[in-house]
């Protein structure tokens, strides 16, 4: 079976959906000798080592900007298969779904933010998102969820079938563990870091409450506590970056690579997700795996990710999460609790499982026409 996936999004995201799309893949590569599989990216992606010898890449001689033109703007019938030819499954793991003859034409929408947070998001990529994504919900003839939170958001919103949408739950890779003390002292030099902190992690935008979490932390009357944020610049971000400065101990480190990810999460004291809304929020268990005590917030979907192995608690309520995190931060029994549920709870999230899931999407019912 020849199966086409669109990867720009694995070779041009550092964070987010592109290390979801890359963990996806490397575990397929791991799981499935049997299928040929073609990588299809943009010409302004640079591509890398292939993860599998039935893995092969196909470039299309198009920058990403312009291929956005020409299938979602202009909707132009480029097909696919005029890179790649003929196809029995392709998957678009972006929001987005190009044209395609594949009898299985299959979309991963991993949130619909643009519908339940709107004021979160970018006036034009609002627009974008109202108009692109649930034609390609419509069009597809299988969508992925990443999460049962947002299957029913597909569900209630843009009205899909329930036997349309499987979901298939994010991964952990597996350098995410408590960091060596090598590597704690490595990363702790490099950002010149003073314990004990609270964490944040995640590109800097309205959705991810940053300014409820200094709220938080400012009530918190610990002086001693620095609230370290980790995040490349987003969208309407100006709010938090100012506030940002203009906060006592708070600091805003920027993009920080994968590879200091698990002894910052280590090195903090308790991880923070205060989120109006996730697709998966895979950063609670990338902190869950490395040793670290979480607190995040109550709405979608993180209650189902997190199960009972953190604090939960309304966003909008800068006193109940500064209390959650003063809770942590005080109570050893509490936090040690916390820890050990963590450790348990990211044990659920293998990619090996992820993998397993897609890949029994790829050769299951999605390919007879609903």
């Amino acid at each position: 079976m020849r199966i086409g996936i669109d990867f720009t999004v694995g070779l041009k995201q550092a964070g987010g959906i592109g290390r979801l799309t890359r963990g996806l893949i490397a575990g397929l590569a791991q799981l499935d000798c049997a299928n040929d599989y073609t990588l299809l990216f943009a010409a302004d992606a640079q591509r890398g080592t292939l993860p599998g010898p039935n893995f092969h890449w196909q470039r299309i001689p198009i920058p990403e900007r312009a291929l956005n033109i020409i299938w979602h703007r202009a909707r132009l019938p480029l097909y696919i298969e005029r890179f790649c030819g003929a196809l029995d499954v392709f998957h678009a793991p972006n929001f987005t779904l190009p044209p395609s003859h594949a009898p299985a034409r299959l979309v991963t929408v991993h949130d619909l933010t643009f519908l339940r947070y709107p004021e979160g998001a970018q006036p034009s990529l609002r627009r974008f998102l109202l108009n692109v994504v649930p034609r390609a919900a419509r069009q597809a003839s299988h969508v992925i969820a990443d999460s049962k939170s947002t299957r029913d958001d597909l569900l209630d919103w843009l009205k899909l079938p329930a036997d349309k949408i499987s979901v298939v739950y994010a991964g952990l890779d597996e350098t995410f563990q408590p960091a060596s003390a090598d590597a704690q002292q490595r990363v702790s030099m490099k950002y010149h870091l003073q314990r004990p902190f609270i964490l944040g992690v995640g590109t800097l935008e309205p959705r991810k409450n940053y300014l409820g979490l200094m709220r938080a932390c400012q009530r918190l009357g610990m002086s001693d506590v620095q609230l370290i944020i980790a995040g490349k610049r987003g969208w309407l971000d100006e709010p938090i970056i100012e506030t940002a400065h203009a906060t006592p101990n708070v600091r805003l480190l920027g993009f920080v690579p994968d590879e200091d990810l698990p002894a910052l999460y280590t090195l903090a004291s308790v991880y923070c997700l205060p989120s109006y809304y996730e697709g998966f929020g895979i950063p609670c268990i990338e902190a869950m795996a490395c040793g670290t005590a979480v607190v995040c917030s109550d709405r979608p979907c993180l209650p189902e990710i997190v199960g009972n192995a953190a604090l939960k608690v309304p966003p909008d309520d800068a006193d109940a999460l500064a209390n959650a995190l003063r809770r942590v931060l005080e109570d050893r029994t509490l936090r040690g609790q916390l820890i050990e549920r963590g450790f348990e709870r990211a044990r659920d999230f293998p990619w090996s499982r992820a993998s397993r899931a897609l890949l029994d999407v790829y050769e299951g019912r999605v390919y007879e026409e609903k």
